[in-house]
């Protein structure tokens, strides 16, 4: 193989395709990229067996061939090149790198022991590109971060319906459930992992992505650059709207910069009290509070419209996570009691925070 990129080509996809790379990868070879020059296109390949990226870099090519070389080393090397073309020639299993005055050779592995990742086919869920970056800003926040239960690590999506799909993520402690606008269809509700549709929303550009689903399992993301695949999760969404009260007992709304300003301020004084915030609406009023025996306490009362009284407390990390996944201008909060879970509401975004029990 023997090519000839310039510095800030190479650089940025050398970055976007080893996100995919694994940090603890199960074989070796999964370290790597594949770089491959055929058919007069310079292919960048990355996978970590469920999720496989190809991004197709502007070039020229010399000569055809492929290698595999560290993600992490090549990535750090071409990003402190200065700009301008960079020759890459391969000489069997490692690669030379020439700029100018610099030259380098980076030790690598046959292409042919790379695993074989193919572009997606076929056509599905149809999202427009701020439509996919609302959707994950309210969704990927609450996706659970360790893999003890692997369902909680991808975000459940069904429909579309009426032209909107519904999307749906849980930790186990808070919920969210979002629509919006989709066309196209999938055959069944479908889990993605979280990880996948992050980096597909890269993919969106102004008029959005394509989301294939087929019967295999198999998701798939094509944009012009690039293309990306992966697997669904496997197992049961858990039943997680059976969670969301159907009546209650305190509906009110409060102004949301005036609300996280004060959990802000809570949070201070929470942190070395497991972060507890404390909510008591009484008489048109919302004290928010926190206090522990390290730090001190405060209190901030808002003002708030709406009926019904009652205190309940939350995680304050929750809070401002929810906060900042919305931009309405008021928060429309209910509740039951203090053991039940608070709902937040706004247009097509339903979220649902567990309760802390505190002792009074």
């Amino acid at each position: 193989m023997k090519i000839s990129i310039l510095q800030e080509n190479l650089s940025k996809a050398a970055l976007s395709i080893s996100k995919i790379v694994s940090s603890k990868p199960q074989l070796p070879i999964l370290s790597n990229i594949l770089i491959k020059a055929e058919k007069g296109k310079i292919v960048f390949l990355a996978t970590d067996l469920s999720i496989s990226m190809g991004l197709t870099v502007g070039g020229k090519i010399e000569e055809d061939g492929e290698v595999s070389v560290p993600a992490k080393e090549f990535t750090a090397l071409i990003s402190q090149l200065p700009a301008g073309k960079i020759d890459l020639f391969s000489e069997k299993d490692s690669l030379s790198i020439k700029s100018g005055s610099f030259k380098a050779r980076l030790v690598g592995l046959s292409g042919g022991e790379f695993p074989r990742v193919d572009p997606p086919s076929g056509k599905g869920l149809e999202i427009k590109a701020g439509d996919l970056s609302l959707l994950l800003r309210r969704t990927l926040f609450v996706t659970a971060k360790d893999d003890s239960r692997p369902i909680l690590t991808g975000i459940k999506l069904t429909g579309p319906e009426k032209g909107e799909v519904k999307a749906m993520a849980t930790d186990g402690y808070r919920l969210s459930v979002v629509t919006v606008p989709a066309g196209g269809s999938i055959d069944a509700a479908a889990v993605i992992p979280a990880k996948f549709l992050s980096e597909a929303d890269k993919f969106s550009g102004d008029a959005g992505i394509g989301l294939s689903i087929n019967k295999s399992g198999e998701a798939g993301v094509a944009g012009e650059d690039g293309w990306l695949s992966g697997r669904t999760l496997a197992g049961e969404f858990p039943p997680a709207e059976k969670i969301i009260p159907e009546e209650f007992e305190l509906e009110i709304s409060v102004n949301r910069s005036d609300l996280e300003r004060a959990v802000k301020i809570a949070v201070i004084f929470a942190r070395s009290a497991a972060n507890i915030i404390k909510w008591e609406i009484k008489s048109g009023k919302l004290k928010v509070s926190a206090n522990s025996p390290q730090v001190g306490e405060n209190e901030t009362v808002l003002d708030v419209e709406g009926k019904g009284e009652g205190e309940i407390a939350f995680n304050g990390r929750y809070l401002l996570d929810y906060l900042g996944s919305t931009d309405e201008e008021s928060v429309n909060f209910d509740m039951i009691n203090s053991l039940k879970p608070g709902v937040f509401k706004a247009k097509n975004y339903l979220h649902v925070i567990m309760p802390v029990r505190v002792q009074k």
